[in-house]
């Protein structure tokens, strides 16, 4: 017999929605402890399911992907980011990922790291330049990496020079698409309000630099995944058409920059937090690498430096939490969900699940060796999603991470600046709310490639 879903009865939510939206996670997890690894959230005609259960989390996005798709999240994201893989359903979602996923091939990727070890190498040649008394703000820093690296090596194209731009237009695109996610009730695109308004802007921006990425890459013969999406037509002969290579090429570079750079700043926030670890990830980094530049060689070497980026992903997931929405009558948990229910995947939860977990507000990389990760149950690891819509630029994103974290703390010792706030803001991505400002310290001994020159 299937059981009433608990939570908070619709009056108790209306007088938590300041506490809800002035800290989601820490309510949601204060209500995972009350009400268990499944309960609803109501307002207005809107009922959320909120799900922190590992098997419940693998029935929806494994084993019964098909009946769960997206919903209001992605809905938003669409007015945005069109119809890219991220917003895309059915028919149109399976064509685009058939011919996108070639680009994504080990093989293919491995042609991408010298690509990726120039952009960080440029990057972090202009960091003693930039210090001062409020030292760097390395998520500003990241995002600008990953920017380019996305344009370089996907596009073919350099744009260092938008990077600033993109990177605003983007952080106004995930703050206009949260907003839409937590209203009851979505106007047209087309309405007149600020609101409306202020998105259209941030589209127009966005859409004039996608197009400049588009024009800049068909000045020359290239072969990365731009071209895939021009040239390659799909098992009916029919090729993307501009609308639909615009959308695909906003998408991957929303998503591509996003997850690097949230995820890199996570990584030295914790590391700044943890001077022991940051140490041992010194020692690792300069038994493999010494002063060489890394290669795909390197990076199986590079354990407790993969491990260290797993971790801060778990602690801080690039996507806090994942959208869906039944299509038919299900039961999770032994609880009723009825069709065109909303479901919200708490992967922030899941990642920090005492049942599976030990000790897991503690930043321990050793959780991701190979021993225990083979010991992992399914499902409560979840940074890039999983099932059939698992993110199709997972292992680009971990390569280009692995590799920039092995490159910073190859020449550089990071060290916050005091007094300086860090708190988590969750928009539609997990992102430092305030930056996160750090001070560098040149490694002795180190030899700065672009100079020549030792540091002292």
């Amino acid at each position: 017999m299937t059981q009433r879903v608990p939570g908070p009865g619709r009056l108790r939510f209306l007088f938590e929605l300041p506490e809800v939206r002035r800290n989601p996670l820490a309510y949601l997890c204060r209500s995972v402890a009350e009400y268990g690894d499944i309960f609803r959230i109501g307002f207005g005609p809107v009922t959320i399911f909120v799900v922190n259960d590992p098997e419940a989390v693998n029935r929806v996005l494994v084993e019964k992907s098909t009946e769960y798709v997206k919903g209001r999240s992605a809905r938003a994201l669409s007015r945005i980011l069109g119809q890219g893989l991220i917003t895309s359903g059915g028919e149109l979602w399976r064509r685009q990922r058939t011919m996108i996923q070639p680009a994504f091939q080990r093989d293919f990727l491995s042609g991408l790291i010298g690509t990726m070890t120039t952009s960080v190498d440029s990057m972090l040649s202009g960091w003693p330049a930039k210090q001062g008394d409020i030292g760097i703000d390395m998520h500003e820093e990241f995002s600008r990496l990953a920017i380019r690296i996305v344009g370089k090596t996907l596009f073919g194209v350099d744009i260092g020079d938008q990077s600033s731009q993109l990177t605003r237009a983007f952080a106004e695109a995930n703050a206009h698409a949260d907003y839409y996610v937590k209203r009851v009730f979505m106007l047209p695109a087309w309405a007149p309000t600020p609101r409306g308004l202020a998105v259209q802007r941030t589209k127009r921006t966005l859409r004039s630099l996608v197009q400049h990425i588009i024009d800049e890459h068909r000045k020359a013969e290239r072969s990365d995944l731009l071209s895939l999406m021009i040239e390659v037509p799909d098992e009916t002969g029919q090729r993307m058409s501009d609308s639909q290579i615009h959308d695909e090429v906003l998408t991957m570079v929303a998503a591509g920059h996003e997850t690097v750079a949230n995820t890199l700043t996570w990584c030295f926030y914790l590391l700044g937090a943890h001077p022991e670890i940051q140490r041992k990830l010194h020692t690792e980094v300069a038994a493999v690498l010494a002063d060489r530049t890394p290669t795909l060689a390197d990076l199986p070497k590079l354990a407790y430096t993969s491990s260290v980026v797993q971790e801060a992903m778990r602690l801080y997931p690039p996507i806090w939490s994942i959208e869906r929405e039944a299509t038919v009558d299900d039961d999770l948990l032994g609880h009723r969900i009825p069709a065109g229910s909303s479901l919200a995947l708490f992967t922030y939860g899941v990642h920090r699940h005492e049942r599976y977990w030990e000790q897991p507000e503690e930043f321990r990389p050793e959780r991701f060796s190979p021993e225990q990760s083979e010991r992992r149950p399914r499902s409560i690891y979840l940074p890039f999603g999983a099932g059939p819509r698992r993110c199709i630029g997972n292992n680009f994103a971990m390569m280009e991470a692995e590799i920039t974290l092995a490159m910073v703390v190859q020449r550089f010792w990071l060290f916050p600046v005091p007094n300086h706030p860090v708190e988590p803001e969750p928009l539609i991505s997990l992102r430092p709310r305030y930056g996160l400002r750090m001070t560098v310290e040149a490694r002795r001994g180190v030899t700065t490639r672009n100079t020549g020159s030792a540091q002292v």
